[in-house]
């Protein structure tokens, strides 16, 4: 079996070179999914950007989410539009637990994620997880947990409405859109309540589905609710 596998892999590999999912040149043997470019291509968010002060404000005003940490920025047509179109719509689940994992490190580091008790992703509608396959921010949770050693509840909050797509929507148009579209599963409150919870999704850009994720967590008795993602979408100054 070995001895078949070393002699089919080299060959799949000539004929099926395996190519960047952003740029799509070959990959060298020791790059994975995206190529040192496109790596090196990726923005990190700093704490103290525009994006990230304009956010928090909106959060704090709303009094659910007490923290945010969104890994990269998310550009159209940037490196990281490819990778997360690449975990939601072409199965490439394993992106989601290498990013979550990226994550996880980063908040090892700040001291204001100590305390999270539990990991939970924000749910897809259930017709929607049916027709994919998977909830892309579980995967992420699962990164997040192999390295932050905290338990993942996939299970606590559902989505109870269908909604419409975000992407063309205005930033009061989003958060109407999602208004009470979340809710606790009954008898999960228990497993929360008095809980520090790190809600993950995969990309944020107005913040009106975590916070809308975020306020039936808190009605149900969680201590605390922070976010995290792999990316942000950059507000323009």
């Amino acid at each position: 079996m070995q001895l078949s596998r070393s002699i089919v892999q080299p060959l799949k590999d000539f004929f099926f070179p395996p190519l960047c999912l952003s740029c799509a040149g070959r990959l060298s043997s020791v790059e994975e999914y995206l190529c040192s470019r496109c790596v090196r291509a990726l923005v990190r968010v700093g704490q103290e950007d525009h994006t990230m002060t304009v956010l928090r404000d909106r959060f704090a005003h709303a009094n659910a989410v007490a923290a945010f940490f969104p890994l990269y920025y998310f550009e159209e047509h940037g490196v990281l539009q490819h990778v997360i179109h690449a975990l939601k719509y072409e199965g490439i689940t394993a992106l989601g637990a290498i990013y979550g994992e990226a994550i996880g490190s980063a908040l090892r580091a700040v001291p204001e994620y100590a305390d999270v008790d539990v990991i939970i992703p924000v749910p897809l509608h259930p017709q929607k997880e049916r027709e994919r396959g998977y909830n892309q921010s579980e995967w992420i949770c699962r990164g997040i947990a192999g390295v932050m050693h905290r338990r993942v509840e996939a299970d606590v909050v559902t989505r109870r409405k269908n909604t419409r797509t975000q992407t063309k929507l205005s930033a009061a148009e989003r958060l109407d859109n999602v208004r009470d579209a979340f809710e606790v599963v009954r008898g999960a409150a228990v497993r929360i309540r008095g809980a520090s919870i790190l809600l993950v999704d995969d990309v944020v850009t107005t913040g009106a589905t975590v916070h809308s994720c975020a306020l039936p967590l808190r009605a149900a008795g969680a201590r605390r609710v922070q976010c995290a993602s792999i990316g942000i979408a950059r507000l323009v100054q």
